[in-house]
């Protein structure tokens, strides 16, 4: 009897401990429960705006390439240094053409000697004039008559011989005058900039262009499949970020190849295509671009607004920070205008609600 007593003192012991075991787990799944639901933090999470991608680089957008030619004369004089930024038409160098030059000398000298003939035939015909009237003024006394007639005749005949050789002379003339001047202007030859931009000047190697000019303003090349050519449109609006450092440029499509080429791994076609940035971006830095991108929306109860700027509160770890945008309101959304939100980014959907400290 006294055994059985006990086994059933054992048995009413282990129900007793099994109840409060699965009372203490209970209250603590509850609790915990309740400490989620208490701790649940209702967020909106930024999505792709969507778009289509494309990787691209900075290139040269237009370059003038300046070959010194022999044929000019020698480099005669610069007027620039290497590194200057200058404006189109800005005078950069000329040559200096000798040969050129020194036909000019001897046509110079031409143009003496014609000139001193041409002076002296001006002599010889003034002369015959004064005989001719010394003649007809003694032809006109009697019993002279005959004999100065014959003089005057003589003396005219002269006169039109001179006249033909001065005419000559002063053909001769003019037309020497103007080789002389046609060749001035190739003495000494200007080579202007064609565009603005920043000059580079070679002094090393002579095989190479002696000076280029490569414009400022940036241009961005990337290329395109079959499959979304057709989506691209002169003037698209594009996005791109720099690889380098993040930064974030819009720009627009400027022209688009008809024609495709083989692609930098030479394994299928592609449609080049090309972007002008709204700002200047280092020749040679790697972009990712997006064509045409969708909107960035986020819910109207995201946003704070407070003595007319708008601000939202960014989820980051175990806190949240409130942060300044700039957005429009379109509907029941606000339409995000700047960077300030990247996507992947939370923000609370109740920023109100939030009694988190901020940081």
């Amino acid at each position: 009897m006294k055994k059985k007593q006990i086994i059933i003192g054992i048995s009413i012991f282990i129900i007793a401990l099994i109840a409060t075991v699965s009372g203490a787990l209970y209250v603590k799944n509850k609790s915990t429960v309740g400490s989620n639901k208490e701790n649940k933090v209702d967020y909106f999470e930024i999505e792709e705006a969507g778009g289509l991608k494309f990787k691209g680089s900075s290139i040269i957008s237009n370059e003038q390439k300046i070959i010194l030619d022999k044929s000019n004369g020698e480099l005669n004089e610069v007027f620039v240094e290497d590194g200057q930024i200058v404006e189109k038409d800005t005078v950069l160098f000329n040559y200096y053409n000798e040969v050129i030059q020194e036909q000019i000398d001897e046509l110079n000298r031409q143009i003496s000697s014609l000139s001193s003939k041409i002076d002296r035939e001006k002599e010889k015909i003034s002369k015959l004039e004064s005989l001719k009237k010394e003649a007809q003024a003694s032809a006109e006394i009697i019993n002279q008559g005959e004999e100065n007639l014959n003089q005057g005749v003589n003396i005219q005949g002269e006169q039109v011989e001179n006249a033909s050789v001065l005419e000559e002379l002063n053909a001769n003339l003019n037309d020497v005058i103007s080789k002389r001047d046609s060749l001035k202007e190739k003495v000494v030859k200007s080579v202007k900039a064609e565009i603005g931009g920043k000059v580079y000047i070679n002094n090393e190697d002579p095989t190479k262009e002696y000076m280029r000019v490569i414009s400022g303003d940036s241009l961005i090349a990337s290329e395109s499949s079959e499959f979304d050519i057709e989506e691209l449109k002169i003037d698209d609006k594009v996005e791109m970020k720099i690889i380098s450092n993040n930064k974030k440029v819009t720009g627009k499509i400027t022209k688009i190849e008809e024609i495709p080429s083989m692609s930098a791994d030479q394994k299928s076609m592609v449609y080049k295509f090309y972007v002008k940035p709204d700002e200047s971006i280092k020749i040679g830095f790697s972009v990712e671009l997006t064509v045409n991108p969708g909107e960035i929306l986020i819910p109207k109860s995201c946003v704070i607004e407070e003595e007319g700027k708008l601000y939202v509160k960014l989820v980051e770890g175990e806190n949240n920070k409130k942060v300044e945008i700039s957005a429009t309101l379109k509907d029941d959304n606000y339409i995000i205008q700047n960077d300030t939100l990247k996507v992947g980014d939370k923000i609370l959907l109740n920023p109100f609600e939030d009694s988190k400290e901020e940081v």
